[in-house]
């Protein structure tokens, strides 16, 4: 990690201002109920820039003549120790190559008076404007008399810098999530061998988060989406509550994640083990459309451009199935309404910016995560459909690295021809 960790502070410095204050907080627990907290998550960006995994951090970067980034975690303290385990002490932590310098959090209020003393510009998250403005309003309030420069620091959104540089992954980014995304495949295939009538979806969901995390994902990336009939024209559907029933097909949207690395793979199969002609028909709409837009992607193309290639293909599926006969945008939208593609990495939905600073949308590049997602959905929001597609709802989903000449499908491994789904859920 710690060359890493180094690789990316260094392309942060360099996109930096000179006399540059860049401030982001850990995440801390939060509460629950009473004395009991949900799970706790590193914040993303924190995570990006110093690897520390544990919470009530926090980081300080100072651009100038040298870079240098100091972490402070917090000090050891032996009640709470023997309950929630050890904390390592600072030349342990330093030790793992998380910062260029670790100190605790008590140190933490005078080392960043220091460095406002100097500082021409700051950066810190805009997600959380107030918590950070006010804080160094009033830190430089109480050291105005010591600022080397009369000039008040400009402030910015560290996003700006963070985002841009999560765009591309290195080959170590793009492993983890090849590996996420391998363990998420085979946890997808277990739910096809597993699916029959008269189970709950929340059994489904309770079988892909066993799977994930006894084989090494230990946290889920997203709430699973286990959405049988008419369930899966929600497209976030979370409930789980319904019973899978003879001749619906159930859409599982659902991913792993591994050291951080989020994946995110949607199937749609059959709950009685074979697609029904009509079933047949319309995934085929979808696979394709899917198929299309994979082989659309290359450096140098835009996402937006891979959302027309699916409308365009989705479209052509629906008029020969006779749906739709002249190409509108309003006409695809009661069928498909949302996005072929998103960033993925570090975020299921990764926190990376889809326009440039020209405010044009940006063209891919090789190192580049994504997504590939085309949908067809007909629910109770169409007034007129053939009852053999009523509620129907279908998604396929993949994850993808931009290459130098193409595409690289890091969740291949899972299945998505109707006659591979069908073979798996015969055994």
């Amino acid at each position: 990690m710690r060359d890493e960790i180094r690789s990316r502070i260094k392309a942060l410095s360099k996109k930096a201002n000179h006399d540059a204050l860049i401030i982001i907080d850990g995440a801390s627990h939060k509460l629950r109920n009473h004395d009991v907290t949900y799970t706790f998550y590193q914040s993303s960006d924190f995570m990006y820039l110093s690897g520390w995994l544990q919470p009530n951090a926090r980081l300080l970067i100072y651009v100038g003549d040298d870079v240098q980034s100091t972490l402070f975690c917090e000090p050891s303290n032996a009640e709470i120790e023997r309950w929630e385990g050890v904390r390592l002490s600072p030349d342990e932590i330093l030790a793992k190559g998380h910062a260029d310098k670790v100190l605790t959090t008590d140190e933490y209020d005078a080392h960043l008076k220091k460095l406002l003393t100097k500082a021409k510009h700051i950066y810190f998250p805009f997600s959380a404007f107030d918590q950070y403005n006010d804080l160094i309003s009033n830190y430089l309030n109480e050291i105005a008399g010591k600022r080397v420069s009369r000039i008040t620091p400009t402030i910015n959104d560290l996003n700006t810098l963070v985002g841009p540089l999560r765009l591309i992954k290195s080959n170590q980014e793009i492993e983890r999530m090849r590996h996420a995304a391998e363990i998420s495949a085979k946890a997808h295939m277990m739910l096809m061998q597993e699916a029959k009538p008269g189970l709950k979806e929340y059994q489904l969901a309770a079988d892909f988060e066993y799977y994930c995390k006894y084989h090494g994902c230990p946290h889920l990336a997203y709430d699973s989406i286990v959405a049988s009939g008419k369930n899966a024209c929600i497209l976030h559907y979370t409930s789980t509550l319904d019973t899978l029933k003879e001749g619906d097909l159930i859409l599982v949207d659902a991913g792993g994640e591994y050291q951080g690395y989020a994946s995110d793979i949607s199937r749609t199969f059959p709950v009685s083990g074979r697609f029904s002609e009509a079933q047949k028909s319309l995934y085929n709409v979808v696979l394709d459309a899917q198929s299309q837009v994979i082989k659309a992607i290359k450096p140098g193309v835009t996402i937006p451009y891979l959302q027309s290639v699916a409308k365009k293909y989705l479209f052509e599926g629906l008029k020969a199935l006779g749906m739709i006969q002249n190409f509108k945008e309003s006409h695809i939208s009661h069928y498909y309404f949302h996005g072929v593609s998103h960033w993925l990495g570090l975020d299921v939905h990764d926190a990376c910016p889809y326009l440039g600073e020209d405010e044009k949308p940006l063209v891919l590049e090789p190192g580049m995560t994504l997504t590939v997602e085309p949908g067809l959905y007909f629910g109770d929001h169409l007034d007129t459909v053939h009852s053999d597609f009523h509620h129907l709802g279908i998604r396929i989903e993949d994850d993808i690295v931009v290459t130098e000449d193409g595409a690289d499908v890091l969740s291949k491994d899972c299945p998505k021809q109707t006659h591979e789904i069908e073979e798996i859920m015969s055994v």
